[in-house]
């Protein structure tokens, strides 16, 4: 393209054996800081692309396709940051290629502007599963809120009370609610008062979210009889 000759040829290269490909889709961006802390995507801080792995490729930010090669990745735990640049969902993809397979690990949720999420991902080129799940770290419990009853609700003894709740979790979402009554789980939403006493009774709603956080709502109400 030039008329220039090369002063180096190179004819052959290094094929790597295995790569780590990571991928969001927006309204993100993100950084992998690989095992030794070197790091690989948007710096948040200066608004740049960084790539401190030796041989990895990063797509940029700009385009519609945000995505990141690691070749030869080491063993360890990756972090893999998020930033918000919208509001509403993402995917975050992570695989693991080689000559004979692929693993794929995904995970989805919501996030808002310049909001923050971070995973962990563990690569250990000898496990039977090689490159383990994208676990979100996660701190945080979810909300509760109990609608029905309220605190100091009454109700006949020949009523059925529907309990009306909402757990909550915005970044690794809800993985199982219980609902407790006088410390006997009930698997039903809608309860037939009948079978309990008259008299005071204490409702316990629980969730746990995918990270294992656990939350709790208790509210008091009161079965009566009228004549």
């Amino acid at each position: 393209l030039t008329g220039n000759l090369p002063t180096i040829e190179i004819t052959e290269t290094k094929q790597p054996k295995k790569v780590i490909v990571v991928g969001i889709f927006s309204p993100a961006d993100f950084v992998i800081i690989a095992p030794n802390g070197q790091r690989l995507g948007k710096d948040f801080l200066s608004g740049q692309a960084v790539n401190e792995i030796n041989g990895a490729f990063y797509s940029g930010f700009d385009s519609g396709v945000e995505f990141a090669v690691i070749p030869d990745p080491l063993d360890g735990e990756y972090e893999v940051k998020l930033q918000g640049t919208g509001q509403g969902e993402y995917k975050l993809s992570a695989s693991l290629i080689s000559e004979n397979n692929q693993i794929d690990q995904e995970f989805s949720g919501s996030i808002a502007s310049d909001q923050q999420r971070d995973f962990n991902i563990v690569y250990s080129a000898q496990a039977e599963d090689p490159l383990g799940e994208l676990e979100p770290v996660d701190t945080v419990p979810p909300a509760i809120i109990i609608n029905k009853p309220l605190e100091g609700d009454k109700y006949p003894h020949s009523d059925d009370l529907i309990i009306d709740y909402t757990a909550i979790d915005d970044f690794s979402g809800i993985a199982t609610t219980a609902i407790i009554i006088d410390g006997q789980t009930v698997a039903m939403a809608t309860i037939d008062l009948f079978d309990y006493v008259l008299g005071q009774h204490n409702l316990i709603i629980q969730a746990v979210d995918k990270a294992g956080n656990q939350a709790q709502a208790q509210v008091g109400f009161k079965i009566i009889a009228n004549i």
